[in-house]
């Protein structure tokens, strides 16, 4: 598949929006090398049109010399600390599913079908790829949202906020057909599988990971939020639609999801669900 970058930005379902964006009529031929240079070597972008004409001063030194300046890329995985123990901000997405881009009527009901989707899109993208390509974060929470609109079409009864007996079984990701097990329970090994909580309020999503280097070599676990959340996993005000966004998490032992988990949760009589979902690709 081929990715449409367009540094002006223009509507169209096929354009990639989360790329630096050109505000001028005269600069797309260097944001167009920028592209082209920075996908080849998978960086992160890290310019915008105000380094433009350093730019433009570093393509003529190349062509006069001969010779290609990489760029200093940006680390891809930037972990921050949260206020909470063993808690990582592991990846932030541009826009929450509370976004003024959905329609009224569906905006932050998605959470349970956007939760099922990104279990999926995790068998598919291992998670550095995730912080790699910002995009594919944003891609998840408006994909999630086409989800929701798929199940509604064929629960048209259904309430706004759907239960997990009404999540589709097969979720389209990249042209492959992802086949999700809702509610079957896990005789297998953990980390083949994603989980929904789901609580009065709100649905996330957990999976168990094994990373390959450094510190997070141990089993851990990654949770998504596809509310409106700060840094540190709490709401923010519904008034400000500016604040907070989607964020992934990092939890390095069951505590610390325990208790990431129940943030925010009533702690009366209100009920929360855990849902294992099996995926399987195909």
């Amino acid at each position: 598949m081929i990715l449409y970058y367009d540094s002006q930005g223009r509507e169209n379902q096929g354009i990639l929006n989360d790329i630096p964006m050109q505000r001028n009529f005269w600069d797309c031929g260097v944001h167009i090398c920028m592209y082209a240079l920075y996908v080849c070597k998978n960086y992160t972008y890290n310019f915008t049109d105000k380094n433009m004409p350093a730019i433009r001063a570093r393509i003529k030194s190349e062509i006069l010399e001969n010779k290609i300046q990489l760029p200093t890329p940006v680390k891809n995985t930037i972990i921050l600390k949260t206020a909470h123990k063993n808690v990582l901000l592991y990846e932030s997405a541009k826009r929450s599913q509370a976004s003024v881009k959905f329609p009224e009527d569906r905006r932050n009901a998605e959470c349970t079908t956007i939760a099922t989707y990104v279990i999926a899109a995790l068998s598919i993208y291992d998670h550095s790829a995730i912080t790699q390509l910002s995009h594919i974060m944003n891609s998840i929470i408006i994909k999630g949202d086409e989800y929701y609109v798929n199940c509604r079409k064929h629960f048209p009864n259904s309430h706004r906020y759907l239960a997990s007996d009404e999540l589709l079984t097969q979720i389209i990701i990249d042209h492959k057909f992802i086949d999700v097990d809702i509610n079957r329970l896990p005789m297998e090994y953990v980390k083949k599988w994603g989980f929904l909580f789901m609580d009065h309020w709100k649905t996330v999503a957990f999976t168990v990971k094994s990373l390959s280097s450094g510190f997070l070599k141990k089993p851990c676990f990654f949770l998504f939020n596809s509310h409106r959340v700060d840094r540190d996993n709490l709401s923010t005000k519904i008034s400000n639609l500016k604040a907070g966004s989607s964020r992934l998490f990092l939890c390095r032992t069951i505590d610390s999801l325990d208790k990431l988990l129940l943030l925010n949760h009533n702690m009366d009589n209100s009920i929360w669900q855990v849902y294992p979902i099996k995926v399987d690709k195909k």
